[in-house]
């Protein structure tokens, strides 16, 4: 039982997804690069999406696009590694997700 409204995602910037094309089945939340840092073998990316900020790295491979401020983006999210925490209490939510993991 929630002692807030809605709830709040925990998610490691290293399984967030970004792509400049629309995700398969629709998935995805739509945003635009806010901030790019590279770090030798990493990039890291602020992404400005409707509510908020989402932080993603990236590796720095030879077939790696590097993405300009203001691009396009997509983002989605590794599931598995996502964990969920009342905005009340701060204290994490158990959660099952469709893919029958646990977060």
């Amino acid at each position: 039982p929630s002692t807030g409204n809605g709830f709040i995602l925990g998610i490691r910037p290293e399984l967030v997804e970004l792509s400049t094309d629309a995700l398969d089945g629709g998935r995805g939340v739509a945003g635009a690069v806010l901030t790019r840092q590279v770090f030798g073998n990493e990039i890291l990316y602020d992404i400005k999406v409707e509510d908020g900020t989402v932080r993603a790295v990236t590796p720095t491979l030879p077939s790696t696009r590097v993405l300009s401020p203001n691009e396009a983006v997509f983002i989605d999210f590794m599931w598995s590694g996502v964990f969920v925490f009342d905005p009340g209490t701060e204290k994490r939510l158990p959660v099952n997700f469709p893919n029958g993991k646990e977060a």
